[in-house]
């Protein structure tokens, strides 16, 4: 058996410490996150060539900053789960309980997963100022591939950005240059 040791508050600098209950409440740790971040890989991977293309072409670099806050959040939740265990001391204080530090990463964690649904099926992206590159890129690697029920799936996307690349597929003040010419 391992021996207690039992810590009491220290201060230093007017800056008082605690060990961290061992005991106390527990609802997102690093398990918690491990089987979320399972779910979250099957239900990504398992996602069709409409859903893929639509996560690529957001607005937002949404596969890079969802590798970052998954990162982050899993490391985070590793270190607090060892800190609880050894009951490394912590600032004493209300300003971030225990409790609100994992409902912190347990949201980012959820935020992350209710943004690719976003964009996946709520709010697919159409073509515009704030996705041109990555729309761009997507489709252009879409038809680089060029499987006929990809290319099928994509065509079906375009659809809804019809509208949008007319409109920006030319810069007007340019052609009013070649007109004057």
């Amino acid at each position: 058996m391992r021996d207690q040791i039992v810590l009491t508050e220290q201060c230093f600098l007017n800056i008082c410490f605690i060990p961290l209950d061992a005991t106390g409440a527990k609802f997102f740790g690093f398990s918690e996150f491990l089987a979320g971040l399972a779910l979250m890989v099957l239900a990504w991977t398992i996602g069709d060539v409409r859903y893929r293309f639509r996560i690529q072409a957001a607005p937002i670099p949404l596969r890079g900053i969802t590798f970052s806050v998954v990162t982050a959040v899993g490391i985070l939740t590793l270190l607090t789960d060892l800190w609880r265990a050894e009951q490394w001391l912590v600032p004493r204080g209300n300003l971030l309980t225990p409790a609100s530090w994992q409902a912190l990463l347990g949201g980012a964690f959820l935020l992350t997963f209710l943004v690719w649904a976003w964009f996946a099926f709520i709010r697919p992206p159409i073509f515009g100022k704030r996705n041109t590159e990555r729309y761009a890129q997507s489709l252009y690697r879409f038809i680089l591939k060029g499987s006929p029920a990809e290319l099928a799936v994509i065509a079906d996307e375009l659809v809804h950005s019809a509208r949008p690349l007319i409109r920006y597929a030319f810069d007007k003040t340019e052609i009013q240059k070649q007109r004057k010419a």
